[in-house]
C-alpha cells in the first residue's frame, strides 16, 4: 500500500480582513483585499494595483480571457473587459456569474431566499430572457454574505 502525504493548507486570513481570488489562466488573475484589486501575470509571483476602491471589495469573478467584474460593499459593482487597465460601473440585473463577456446565467430569489427564476444574457447583462429551470421545485439560494 503506497502512502500520499498532503500538505496542510494555509491558515484562513485573519477575521474582518477579506480576500478574493480571481484566475484567467494559469499565470493571469486579479486578487482583491482590502479596497485595491491587484494584478498577477506570472502566476502570483508579484501583482500590481490597477484599481482601488472607496469601500471594501466584496466579490469578485473573472471570465472570458480578460474580463472581471468587482463588487463592493454597499451595492455598486465595476467591470473590466481588458485585464484591469479600464473600469467601468457594472448594474447586477440578477444574481449571476459570466462565461464569458457576453454570456451569463443569473437568478432571482424569492421568498423565504429560494430561487423563484433562472435568467439568461448573451449581450454582457444588456438584456435577460427567462430560462426554464433543470431543477423541479424551488431551490434554497446559496446564503448572503453578512458584509
Amino acid at each position: 500500500m503506497r502512502r500520499v502525504l498532503l500538505a496542510a493548507p494555509p491558515p484562513a486570513p485573519p477575521a474582518g480582513h477579506p480576500a478574493a481570488i480571481a484566475f484567467w489562466d494559469m499565470r493571469r488573475g486579479l486578487y482583491a483585499h482590502e479596497s485595491r484589486v491587484s494584478l498577477t501575470t506570472d502566476g502570483g509571483r508579484t501583482f500590481h494595483v490597477v484599481l482601488r476602491t472607496s469601500r471594501p471589495v466584496a466579490g469578485m469573478q473573472a471570465f472570458g480571457k480578460c474580463g472581471a467584474i468587482v463588487d463592493v460593499a454597499g451595492g455598486a459593482a465595476l467591470r473590466t473587459l481588458d485585464a484591469g487597465s479600464t473600469w467601468r460601473p457594472f448594474r447586477h440585473a440578477f444574481d449571476a456569474d459570466f462565461a464569458t463577456p457576453q454570456i451569463g446565467l443569473g437568478f432571482r430569489v424569492g421568498r423565504f431566499e429560494f430561487v423563484r427564476g433562472f435568467y439568461a444574457t448573451r449581450d454582457g447583462g444588456a438584456s435577460w430572457h427567462a430560462r426554464r429551470s433543470p431543477c423541479r421545485g424551488d431551490l434554497p439560494s446559496p446564503p448572503r454574505s453578512s458584509s
